[in-house]
């Protein structure tokens, strides 16, 4: 009953549409009335009329652009510090370096590991070393990320297990090696 006399009160009420210059009265069984739901601004009161005669489409406002991304430290403790980005890194590209040239030398030379290093092989690790050592930290203290860097298939973690495997693999050649007495092959 209740519903009833809502909707008796509903359908009998009027609706008035204010326009520029003209204000009409219009039942709602009368006629179509159509309805427009406007966003109101916080500093426009809501009773405030608008100017709906302008044919004008409104414009395409673009979102605000995000800000840029902090630039990475370049502090000497945030890259070389501990937990920073360049230790494992140079190390894993070392190991890696390491590994395929040990392993290329011994297959072609039949040298091992030991034999590789007493026999004119300091030289060449100390300038890898270096190099590899600045051509990785050079970035780095620009406030270049490794992350940024990453592609699709070349990605920083992939980058890290492989040195993590080719640091296990080194080890384990050496101590293959040591274990057996002589080259592996």
């Amino acid at each position: 009953m209740a519903a009833t006399s809502t909707m008796n009160l509903f359908m009998a009420s009027t609706i008035t549409i204010t326009r520029v210059g003209a204000s009409s009265t219009r039942s709602p069984a009368v006629g179509i009335t159509r309805i427009r739901c406007v966003k109101t601004d916080e500093n426009r009161p809501v009773n405030e009329t608008v100017d709906n005669t302008s044919n004008s489409v409104p414009q395409y406002v673009p979102p605000p652009t995000p800000p840029p991304a902090p630039k990475a430290s370049t502090s000497f403790n945030d890259v070389l510090g501990f937990g920073g980005q360049a230790p494992e890194r140079i190390n894993g590209r070392l190991a890696m370096f390491g590994f395929a040239s040990a392993f290329a030398v011994e297959i072609a030379s039949n040298k091992d590991v030991i034999s590789q290093i007493t026999n004119g092989g300091v030289p060449w690790f100390i300038l890898i070393t270096g190099l590899l050592s600045v051509a990785s930290l050079v970035p780095l203290f620009q406030g270049v990320t490794v992350d940024s860097k990453s592609g699709k298939v070349m990605t920083s973690k992939a980058e890290l297990w492989n040195g993590r495997l080719a640091m296990i693999g080194l080890v384990s050649l050496a101590i293959t090696e040591y274990a057996k007495g002589g080259p592996l092959f």
